[in-house]
């Protein structure tokens, strides 16, 4: 294993018939790419909806697309708060904390998430709840989910049993990103208010849907995972608005076809859904994809924006030493995943030994930057600019001769016009396959 020291880490209108069910959404003109935003406000216009009353939050889990209106407003959350709740439960049944035998309203933990998830059982739910102590304390536990600092949930959050639907968004996205895990959660939504709510204008026999749905004095929340072939997360907020399950299921069948169209429409040239024809870094991420240097995330879906993790930064930057001096040889992976390529890094000299400690981290740029050296060997580096100065790194700093070796040989450029490194900041999957494709490659170095 290797240990971390050194720098600090981490179309058209359309009318669609559903059974006997009619409706128009007039969100789509004839022959134009309308946006989502547009479409939304169109929609929004057509149902007397606006921020008082409605709050939508989506994520295409493949593309990577999001979108939000009204995001942050909290809303008496009705039953959208069994969702969280759960999945703190299961958790610390996992990690021994509480007993699945533990009773709650008189019934076991473990009939206790079936009763509240797929049934929505307020007594039960209650019960658990309160276990959990005073408001703050309560909304403390979930906080985890939400995938929001303190200040952006801001005081009312924790004060109150309210909640928003980008903190549910983001709960969604925790509970997505583990299906082993929250197997049976996920089995209790899919069987939760069938042909309801998110489901009303959408068949099973179009998709599976996991939904938490929420129905209080006025108040119709779902949030779910709609498990199309293109899936995606949603959650919908309404406050007194008049036929609200009709509403948020017309709200789901919207961007379910959006969905659909949008994948449909998507550029039938790309490796990945994500990585846009006129982005920056398309022809990187295509080379280094060809050179079998990187990888997507499955899907179609590459992640352009996000954190390189060290352990994708070692395999990286192995497959860059392979691709120069081993074409040939055959990384054979095992448990976990990753250790194959700690191991040949190790000994092709990429990283130092115990260098690292928790795989899972995400790399700085001054740590990359040492093993990408590496893996072409700094004798390889020939020069072909002059760099004398960088504003916020010297050249004898920890990591420094590497950083300046792929400054003067046109793989490294910098953040900004004063060619600043930012040494301790993050580095994007994006920048990543920019920089190992111009360490691989030495004719698409940058001379300046």
């Amino acid at each position: 294993m290797v240990k971390r020291y050194g720098l600090t880490a981490k179309v058209i209108v359309f009318v669609l018939v559903i059974s006997s069910n009619i409706f128009k959404f007039n969100c789509f003109a004839e022959g134009s790419n309308t946006a989502l935003p547009d479409m939304v406000q169109s929609f929004m216009a057509e149902n007397k909806l606006n921020q008082n009353n409605f709050s939508v939050a989506y994520y295409n889990t493949v593309t990577g697309e999001t979108y939000t209106f009204n995001e942050t407003k909290l809303f008496t959350p009705a039953s959208i708060y069994k969702l969280p709740l759960n999945m703190y439960y299961y958790e610390q049944e996992a990690a021994g904390n509480i007993s699945p035998d533990r009773k709650f309203a008189g019934h076991k933990l473990s009939h206790c998430h079936y009763l509240s998830l797929q049934y929505s059982d307020n007594t039960t739910s209650q019960a658990m709840r309160n276990a959990l102590g005073t408001v703050k304390q309560y909304k403390t536990l979930m906080a985890k989910y939400g995938g929001m600092t303190d200040e952006e949930l801001g005081n009312d959050f924790f004060a109150t049993s309210k909640y928003n639907t980008k903190f549910i968004l983001n709960t969604l996205k925790y509970l997505y990103e583990r299906p082993d895990f929250f197997s049976e959660a996920i089995a209790y939504l899919k069987n939760a208010q069938p042909n309801q709510f998110f489901e009303y204008y959408i068949p099973n026999s179009e998709c599976e849907i996991a939904q938490k749905y929420g129905w209080l004095n006025g108040i119709a929340h779902t949030a779910g995972i709609i498990y199309a072939d293109t899936p995606y997360l949603l959650v919908v907020f309404t406050e007194n608005v008049g036929y609200a399950e009709k509403l948020i299921g017309k709200t789901n069948r919207l961007f379910y076809d959006y969905t659909k169209e949008s994948i449909a429409s998507a550029d039938p040239g790309a490796l990945f859904f994500d990585v846009p024809a006129d982005s920056w870094y398309r022809d990187y991420v295509d080379k280094a994809v060809s050179l079998g240097l990187i990888n997507g995330e499955g899907n179609r879906k590459f992640n352009p924006g996000g954190n390189l993790k060290i352990s994708e930064a070692i395999k990286l930057s192995c497959m860059v030493h392979s691709s120069v001096f081993n074409p040939d040889y055959t990384f054979i992976q095992g448990e976990p995943w990753y250790q194959v390529y700690c191991d040949y890094a190790v000994e092709h000299g990429i990283v130092m030994p115990d260098m690292f400690g928790d795989m899972t981290l995400s790399i700085n740029r001054a740590e990359l930057a040492y093993a990408v050296a590496n893996s072409v060997g700094l004798s390889n580096l020939v020069p072909i600019n002059t760099v004398e100065f960088i504003p916020d790194m010297a050249e004898s700093d920890l990591y420094g001769a590497e950083v300046y070796a792929l400054y003067r040989a046109g793989v490294l450029q910098g953040v900004d016009s004063s060619g600043a490194f930012n040494p301790s900041g993050r580095i994007t999957r994006a920048e990543a396959a920019a920089i190992i494709t111009r360490a691989a490659l030495p004719d698409i170095r940058i001379k300046k």
